[in-house]
């Protein structure tokens, strides 16, 4: 009893602890106001600010009450910019934070994070003549043969929708400028740092493949994993003393957590590689030219003899820092150029009087161009790379800030975000207004308060090459093309962790879905991620499966133009669109012939360039895409179709393919891994094999088909060990079979069963590539089929498959979210399961049907409610289940058998199997259900509701997966029985 009591006052003293500090307050910070109601008691409240999604502007609007406010028990943040000089002045008394420790992680400090002032201004001086203007202007051919790399990305797209559009027709091509400019702004910095060529603007991935000469090869997406570890050290870096713990804790019991802590690791290794790598290439003696040179010998040539961690801290910094700034910056500065259309114009006519024909702006011709600077630097203001305020800590004895006197090791900063909005020195400081920049009388005090970079002498020491690579690309870019945004007002999102993220997909791992004109879907003004543009395209959908079904709900066909229907796209989606002009584009070697045909009618072959298609290896290669060139007349969509399959018993007629089409061996790889993997489990319930037989005949003829078959193929591909290389083909199939669905939905309304294969391929696709996020966008629209049931028997059996398919993905998606289905299961066919000789799909689906409705009471709005009504509800459901397996044939249930000691089963086809499944699945959740009805306390078994839950979220990929062991389904029921 004193050893509980003992432990009671513990825990209390514990608890207790940060409330007697907060009142005994011994440096009289509880007169400044708190950020949130536990600033002032716990560091843990920083985990609160960090998600909100963009937390330096809460605090923005804090401070326009408060010049000064508590964000922690021992953090003060500052709003007036006179304390700017006091916190970062070169003869501030203020150091880093201990924080940056923290940043930084075990090793070696880098030149960003280390926080003693003689280490500093020992790696200052090692890097500061690498970092001069002059010396940076030597490489400018590293960054100018960047810049030409991501034209001739842009060009390729623009150009391959122009020659579809036809001559002198404008070419709208979408391309995500962020992911692109984060490619070129980590190849550029790769290049400068370390010589070393990614290659990741060919290749359109940000996929590094790392390994030591002799070892097998591993790869990791260096942009994708470098934000997930910055998301998962954000969240906890302002806890201070908390943060090994809590690193420790969430990795525990979050798998998130420990896949973004990982994440950090992949990064380290990339570092690791490259740097080790450009270190062998010094030892054998090359004289490379670069930032690591500078490190590795001083201005004479001798060594400075660095340790390798120190050279590779340092490297990491370089990668990071030197890449991600400057995207973001390059990111938002076009979106302001974009919102400002009058900038954009006085901009173009500065810069196309400078560099006239020049296809890459030099930096000679452009350095100086007052209006052009002051663009950059106006958009610096409004959107800085590191809004928050980099943490500096008071020296023991005090300092006086603004006049005040702050206690010793105070923690002190000025959000950059918040200085570059004091309405004295910035009016109408949310406006982009470049001319603020000239003739001002308040330039000076403008100059100190501008603070993007920092200020003093810890002020960041790249600034002169991010401008550079500003100047030179913005440039180019606004000579060569017009730019717009989905709709006027459309909104740029972002993510703040470490940096100001512009962003599409919020919390994700998203950032790479990107093709020009076709690109991956993401959410637009509202910032919530979804998988896909396919969300959009099924509102064109429903018309058609109300024609394919041959009903009439009122609804009518949707025949919107082609042009309505790319606005639509335009509007769902958050990407900003590049426009180039067919005559500013400069030609290649690579022709097509293409037949044109006039308002008259007359054709004439036109020589139209078609850039070539990157191969897996990076290199080019000619008509390696199924669907360009593709020879058509102008103003006519020459998409072939397939042979009507309606019936059940239709047969599967292989039609020749087209000219045009190219069927390349990699193409029939991908082909046989859909058929030997995928399609198994598309048609898992189906006996007819509708996916794998007869999808497989119409992929020769169909361009969609084919596209969307390689897309899924070359997607679970990239899922598998470390095929990340399949990444980018996948992405590329599944532009152009998206592009080729919204062609289609124009061009054939009347043909929308193809458009259904096509919609549940790319929805299979898009499940894949964005597991668990927002899953109901890829099924908006498919409520027609489920509205329309009483019709499913005489609708063809694409249709039948397609449906089922997508009930199955349904089912999966809201047992993984705990949620009821999007649509109402009682409305799905029900089957006569006591005919003389039932199917055996009747059987698989009515199950499938009967675990949809489960899920719905479980999940849906009413399930804490315990009425009567409910607890029948659940019994009614629980008898429908016994019945459906009483009358299930007994050679279906699976024969059992030992193996090492356990019970195993055997099923005869996997089908079975997986009704098994769903089945013991229902009934468990109805089990738990029913138990939790009951009047009076819960007594349920902990360690089987543990099982219970563990089945059920590796059940929701039971119908994405072929991999269903009997063994699983085993376990399950065996769990079931225990329950009971």
């Amino acid at each position: 009893m004193a050893l509980e009591k003992f432990f009671i006052v513990v825990f209390l003293c514990f608890a207790l602890r940060p409330l007697l500090f907060y009142f005994y307050d011994s440096k009289k910070l509880r007169k400044y106001p708190n950020q949130n109601f536990l600033s002032g008691v716990t560091n843990l409240s920083s985990i609160r600010e960090r998600l909100r999604r963009f937390r330096t502007r809460e605090l923005y609007l804090q401070h326009r009450k408060h010049p000064i406010i508590r964000v922690a028990p021992n953090m003060l943040s500052f709003q007036d910019v006179k304390a700017i000089k006091d916190i970062y002045g070169l003869g501030s008394p203020c150091q880093k934070h201990e924080m940056y420790k923290l940043q930084n992680g075990e090793g070696y400090m880098n030149i960003l994070n280390v926080i003693d002032r003689e280490d500093h201004n020992r790696k200052r001086r090692m890097l500061s003549h690498a970092f001069s203007t002059k010396n940076l202007e030597s490489w400018e051919f590293k960054i100018t043969d960047k810049v030409e790399k991501l034209v001739a990305q842009f060009d390729r797209r623009a150009r391959s929708q122009a020659w579809k559009n036809g001559p002198s027709q404008p070419s709208d091509s979408m391309v995500d400028v962020r992911y692109w400019f984060n490619l070129f702004t980590v190849d550029a910095i790769a290049d400068i740092a370390l010589s070393e060529r990614l290659g990741m603007l060919e290749s359109g991935s940000d996929v590094v493949k790392v390994g030591d000469p002799g070892e097998e090869d591993s790869a990791h997406r260096f942009i994708e994993d470098m934000h997930e570890a910055a998301r998962a050290k954000s969240k906890i870096i302002g806890t201070l003393d908390w943060y090994y713990v809590l690193k420790e804790v969430f990795s525990f019991l979050s798998s998130r957590c420990r896949s973004q802590w990982a994440c950090g690791g992949n990064v380290g290794q990339i570092v690791s590689h490259l740097a080790g790598k450009r270190l062998r290439r010094h030892e054998n003696g090359e004289n490379i030219d670069d930032f690591l040179s500078c490190l590795i010998d001083d201005k004479a040539g001798k060594s400075r003899n660095l340790d390798i961690g120190e050279l590779k801290a340092e490297t990491s910094i370089l990668l990071d820092a030197g890449s991600e700034t400057t995207a973001i910056a390059l990111t938002h500065l076009l979106y302001y150029l974009i919102k400002n259309p009058n900038c954009f114009v006085k901009l173009r006519k500065e810069v196309s009087e400078a560099i006239a024909g020049d296809k890459v702006a030099p930096y000679a011709k452009v350095k100086s161009l007052p209006y052009l600077k002051a663009c950059i630097e106006e958009s610096l203001r409004l959107s800085p790379p590191l809004p928050r305020g980099l943490e500096r800590v008071t020296p023991p004895a005090g300092a006086y800030i603004m006049g005040e006197f702050i206690p010793g090791n105070v923690g002190v900063s000025v959000p950059a975000y918040v200085a570059h909005r004091d309405p004295d020195l910035f009016p109408e400081p949310e406006a982009f207004l470049p001319e603020r920049w000239f003739n001002n009388e308040n330039i000076g005090k403008m100059r100190d308060a501008f603070i993007p970079f920092s200020a003093g002498g810890r002020a960041c020491i790249g600034r002169n090459i991010t401008m550079i690579e500003q100047q030179i690309l913005v440039a180019t870019l606004v000579h060569r093309y017009d730019f717009s945004l989905p709709s006027p007002d459309w909104t740029l999102q972002n993510e703040e962790a470490f940096n100001l993220w512009p962003v599409e997909l919020p919390g994700i791992k998203s950032e790479g879905y990107i093709v020009m004109q076709i690109g991956a879907g993401v959410s637009g003004k509202d910032g919530v991620a979804h998988g896909g543009f396919l969300a959009t395209l099924m509102d064109e959908l429903t018309g058609g499966l109300v024609a394919a079904l041959g009903l009439d709900h009122g609804l009518g066909i949707r025949t919107a133009s082609l042009n309505t229907t790319y606005h639509k796209l335009l509007l769902a989606q958050g990407f900003i669109m590049a426009r180039a002009e067919i005559v500013k584009v400069e030609r290649r070697k690579v022709f097509v012939k293409a037949e044109i045909r006039d308002a008259a009618g007359n054709i004439s072959g036109v020589g139209t360039e078609i850039p070539p298609e990157p191969n897996l290896d990076g290199q080019c290669t000619k008509g390696t895409s199924v669907c360009e060139p593709e020879p058509q007349r102008y103003g006519e969509h020459q998409v072939q179709e397939p042979q009507s399959t309606s019936g059940a018993g239709a047969d599967c007629e292989v039609v020749s393919p087209p000219a045009e089409s190219l069927i390349t061996p990699e193409i029939v790889h991908l082909l046989r891994v859909y058929e030997k993997s995928i399609a198994t489990w598309m048609d898992v319930f189906d006996s007819e094999l509708t996916y794998q037989r007869r999808l497989l005949c119409m992929a020769p003829s169909s361009p969609l088909v084919l596209n969307a078959i390689c897309a899924l193929a070359a997607r679970q591909l990239s899922l598998i060990g470390s095929s990340l290389t399949w990444l980018p083909v996948a992405e590329h199939y599944y532009g152009q079979a998206v592009h080729l669905l919204a062609r289609l939905l124009n061009a054939y309304p009347s043909k929308m069963e193809l458009a259904i294969v096509g919609t549940i391929l790319l929805s299979s696709y898009e499940l894949l590539a964005f597991p668990g996020l927002d899953y109901q966008r890829h099924f908006k629209g498919a409520h027609t089929i489920v509205d329309s049931i009483h019709a499913h028997k005489s609708a063809s059996c694409l249709i039948r498959a397609s449906f089922w398919i997508y009930a199955r993905h349904e089912v999966a998606e809201a047992l993984n979210r705990n949620s009821p289905t999007l649509h109402d299961p009682g409305s799905w066919p029900k089957f006569d399961l006591l005919e003389a000789e039932p199917a055996e799909d009747s059987f698989c689906n009515d199950v499938l049907r009967l675990t949809a409705e489960t899920v719905c009471i479980v999940f849906g709005k009413t399930s804490r409610s315990r009425t009567k009504r409910r607890k029948r509800d659940l019994s009614t459901l629980q008898g429908e289940l016994r019945s459906w397996l009483h009358i299930c044939p007994e050679q279906w249930k699976g024969i059992e058998y030992t193996e090492d000691g356990n019970a195993r089963y055997w099923f005869p086809r996997p089908s079975f199997g997986a009704a098994l499944v769903f089945y013991h699945l229902s009934m468990l959740l109805l089990w738990h259900e029913l138990e939790k009805a009951q009047e009076g306390p819960e007594d349920v078994n902990e360690m089987l509701v543990s099982l219970l839950w563990q089945y059920l979220r590796r059940s929701s990929h039971a119908p994405l997966f072929p991999d269903l062991d009997s063994d699983f389904g085993c376990r399950i029921k065996s769990t079931h029985i225990q329950g009971k």
